[in-house]
């Protein structure tokens, strides 16, 4: 899982970033996690308690995560379902709407990874399901936001 990378966009109005981010989600702390996800679980705990989460800091934790390399194959419903998580709780702590989106996108990226695997039972499934359409939306609607934001910024500039 890769988020794409991050072009400066202008920041978010607070009235836009509020209507995205009306519920703050948080990883579950109680799921056991692989091993393997330590570093990554690492980097998301130094973020845990930022406001506001800009490119760079969104960037580390991204690369923490494609350092996995192959070990992404190992993962559980469980590892994919906590990464979801930490995306979607970085997303609504995003300094643009542009990061908001990715990290939603990013969200919904490992929701339907998860629905890939064997040992996903039919309840995961379903939830996964739903808050992969559910992220995807969000980051539908985070990207049109910053698009209108990008539009206005250029408008008022001529």
């Amino acid at each position: 899982i890769l988020i794409r990378p991050v072009d400066d966009a202008p920041a978010a109005s607070v009235a836009a970033q509020d209507q995205l981010t009306q519920e703050k989600p948080t990883p579950r702390q109680e799921v056991t996690l692989s091993s393997f996800l330590a570093p990554v679980q690492k980097k998301f705990l130094a973020l845990k308690d930022a406001r506001q989460i800009g490119k760079e800091p969104l960037r580390g934790f991204a690369d923490s995560v494609e350092a996995l390399g192959e070990q992404q194959s190992s993962f559980s419903v469980q590892d994919f379902f906590w990464l979801a998580e930490c995306y979607e709780s970085l997303g609504a702590r995003a300094a643009t709407l542009e990061l908001t989106s990715r990290c939603y996108w990013q969200s919904a990226s490992a929701y339907e990874l998860a629905q890939t695997l064997g040992s996903i039972h039919a309840s995961e499934l379903e939830i996964a399901n739903r808050r992969q359409s559910d992220l995807l939306e969000k980051s539908r609607v985070a990207s049109r936001m910053a698009r209108k934001v990008n539009d206005e910024s250029t408008t008022s500039r001529n």
